[in-house]
């Protein structure tokens, strides 16, 4: 179950984060970018099939999956507290409490139930909170602001237009060695799954609120780590921008 390879004395996991990581520069330079491919769905010839194809569950779940999309566009519409409340501690929350720390269960499933990752939400424009920084604090249920003010500018290394009108700017991050230590370098693979559950939670809750979130891959995770402030042992793995999303056939004001 576990692997402690070195490269160089560096787990291979960090080797790996850092070697795959984005620079701001090569974010923008889009000149080389390769063409876009095609989709391929696999399929096997010659075997037998069975149909499943279905309308017949119309629950809330499956309309949100149904109805999830990535946002092209955001209303200039500020967030609430109880929208910025329902996707953090509906997403991340505590939803069993055992009778410890160390039995408490969250909204997601986590490999050994160790939980690496922390929630960080910057607030860009608020009905009734405050612009600004704030982290999710899990056991006590509430939000830590770490830094007061419009931070919009300081959001350069996230590379999509979207996050000029997004009111809500999400991070993921994982404290690595809250796997590692059990895991070895796999541990990094369950962080990974693991952020990918955690926002698909975001996104299918912003779908039941009206709201839409488009996760985000294109930032750079040094300048990330950096705007969070959350030391060395601490890194951004995925960040979303959430808003009321805008379609196609709304005019552009």
């Amino acid at each position: 179950m576990t692997s402690r390879k070195h490269l160089n004395s560096t787990p291979l996991w960090r080797a790996f984060h850092h070697s795959s990581s984005n620079t701001l520069a090569e974010l923008l330079n889009t000149a080389d970018d390769p063409p876009q491919p095609g989709i391929s769905y696999a399929d096997t010839p010659g075997v037998e099939t069975i149909d499943i194809a279905s309308d017949r569950d119309d629950s809330d779940l499956t309309n949100a999956l149904r109805e999830r999309r990535s946002p092209t566009g955001f209303h200039d519409t500020p967030i609430t507290k109880d929208e910025v409340s329902t996707l953090v501690e509906g997403a991340a929350g505590i939803t069993f409490e055992g009778q410890s720390d160390d039995f408490h269960r969250r909204a997601y499933p986590s490999g050994g139930a160790l939980y690496p990752l922390e929630l960080y939400a910057v607030v860009l424009s608020g009905a009734d909170i405050d612009p600004g920084l704030y982290h999710h604090n899990v056991r006590d249920r509430t939000l830590e602001r770490l830094v007061s003010g419009d931070l919009r500018d300081d959001l350069e290394f996230v590379v999509t237009d979207l996050i000029d009108t997004a009111p809500l700017c999400l991070f993921l991050t994982a404290r690595m060695d809250r796997t590692t230590q059990k895991y070895g370098d796999r541990g990094y693979r369950y962080a990974l799954m693991e952020a990918g559950h955690l926002m698909q939670n975001v996104c299918l809750i912003a779908e039941r609120e009206g709201l839409g979130c488009r996760p985000v891959a294109g930032f750079a995770e040094a300048a990330a780590d950096e705007f969070l402030q959350r030391g060395d042992g601490e890194t951004c793995l995925y960040a979303g921008v959430v808003g009321v999303p805008r379609s196609d056939d709304d005019p552009v004001v």
